[in-house]
């Protein structure tokens, strides 16, 4: 995307690969990595829980859904597909990019 070209040159020449982007209105819901979709593993005491932000500035992705029935119906997790809010990182476990 053009917008992200000048975000994404400063952060590359700074050691991050990609950025994190937040919701424009309120910057405090992620929304999606410069490259592809947001997805974390959260694990509680009784279930591991695959979260990805649900927000309609978010292309759709082949790969997110395929995870999504992945991780339910093969590995038994919980899918949560809802708003995610920023302070919610530190409680992840995992983090990936995909799409």
């Amino acid at each position: 995307y053009a917008a992200d070209l000048l975000p994404a040159t400063k952060l590359k020449d700074e050691g991050f690969p990609i950025a994190l982007y937040l919701d424009a209105a309120h910057h405090k819901y992620l929304e999606e990595f410069s490259t592809s979709n947001f997805v974390a593993i959260k694990k509680e005491a009784d279930r591991v829980v695959y979260i990805t932000p649900r927000s309609a500035s978010v292309l759709a992705s082949t790969t997110n859904s395929v995870l999504m029935v992945l991780a339910a119906e093969r590995l038994g997790m919980t899918v949560e597909h809802r708003p995610v809010h920023v302070d919610e990182l530190p409680s992840f476990q995992e983090v990936a990019a995909v799409g």
